[in-house]
């Protein structure tokens, strides 16, 4: 694994990009984490058509949760890289 800081300092080492910037932004992605496990439970049609996918659906359910307190308490980024290609 590589920070987007790291990884934008290995765009700027290769001379090959032009106005290297990066943010982060999980902040703005927080709310999206918990939305999509509700996505899930307001059209639940294919945990229904599927029995199956019950394993996978809890799951991913508690994987979200887990990575949207992540996201809250810094110990996740999700950052942004924006360049121009030479």
């Amino acid at each position: 694994f590589i920070s987007y800081e790291e990884y934008a300092r290995v765009c700027e080492r290769s001379g090959m990009a032009t106005d290297i910037t990066t943010d982060d932004w999980a902040q703005q992605t927080i709310p999206s984490w918990r939305h999509s496990v509700w996505a899930g439970v307001y059209d639940p049609w294919t945990v229904f058509s599927r029995p199956r996918a019950w394993y996978r659906t809890l799951r991913d359910i508690v994987t979200l949760e887990r990575m949207h307190r992540a996201f809250s308490d810094g110990l996740l980024t999700y950052g942004m890289i924006s360049c121009t290609k030479k």
